[in-house]
């Protein structure tokens, strides 16, 4: 039986245009998202070689996994305001990544270990308010904002191993 979760690259879309600039966020580059750049492993207490406290130190050369990649926060159709930014905020917002029933999941992975108290919060709101399904990292675990077949679903995703970004 397939997963009722479905990865967004089946779901076509016109890259985002970015409104906004990285500056010194270097979230992405920490090790939060578990990437490969160069043949560099990024993960956690594992961040990419060229990552410095200003920011990528080779941003204007930087690899093209590294140019196509937009957090939430980038996006032209970004609903995060300012102080959303990942390393303001402690969260990387992944949008369109993964749908549920057809309607895009919002994915938020904590730059540290655990997404702040402050920003969890305004995240589940925003989810509630907007009808946006949410799955949100607590420490190594998962969680979900959505309607109850939501959370069923994602409680199997999760007990079957899927990984969810």
């Amino acid at each position: 039986m397939p997963l009722p979760f479905s990865d967004a690259s089946s779901h076509e879309s016109p890259a985002p245009q970015t409104i906004r600039r990285c500056g010194p966020c270097n979230a992405c580059c920490t090790g939060t998202l578990r990437l490969e750049i160069e043949g560099q492993k990024i993960e956690r207490d594992h961040p990419c070689r060229h990552c410095t406290r200003e920011g990528c130190n080779i941003y204007v050369a930087r690899p093209a996994g590294c140019r196509t990649f937009t957090c939430g926060w980038l996006t032209a159709q970004s609903h995060l305001p300012e102080f959303m930014r990942p390393d303001q905020c402690g969260v990387i917002l992944l949008l369109d990544r993964l749908h549920w029933r057809s309607v895009p999941v919002d994915l938020a992975v904590a730059v540290e270990r655990r997404i702040p108290a402050q920003t969890l919060a305004w995240l589940i709101a925003y989810a509630r308010q907007h009808r946006r399904p949410l799955i949100y990292q607590v420490d190594e675990e998962w969680e979900g904002v959505g309607p109850h077949e939501f959370g069923q679903a994602l409680r199997r995703a999760v007990a079957q191993g899927r990984r969810l970004w």
